[in-house]
């Protein structure tokens, strides 16, 4: 068996697993020092095993669009973690 083959035969177990796991709601949440606060939690509410509080696809855009233009304000402006 390739490699190839090799994950072929894991993706669906590990899918499946993946997909048990959050719908349950059993997952580890972004680490804190990695991501962004507001990024974390729309995460957090975008795999909600409540439908009701997931967030709608005009809220997820706006929240990500601040997020990415905030990005590329620190970068020019040369703020970004390990620059000197």
């Amino acid at each position: 068996m390739n490699l190839a083959e090799q994950l072929e035969s894991l993706r669906s177990p590990l899918l499946t697993l993946c997909l048990s796991c959050l719908s349950k709601g059993d997952y580890e949440p972004l680490p804190q020092g990695a991501f962004s606060a507001p990024l974390r939690n729309l995460v957090v509410r975008m795999l909600s095993v409540d439908p009701v509080k997931r967030p709608e696809l005009d809220e997820v855009w706006s929240i990500t669009q601040g997020i990415v233009q905030a990005q590329v304000q620190m970068l020019e402006r040369g703020t970004t973690k390990g620059s000197h």
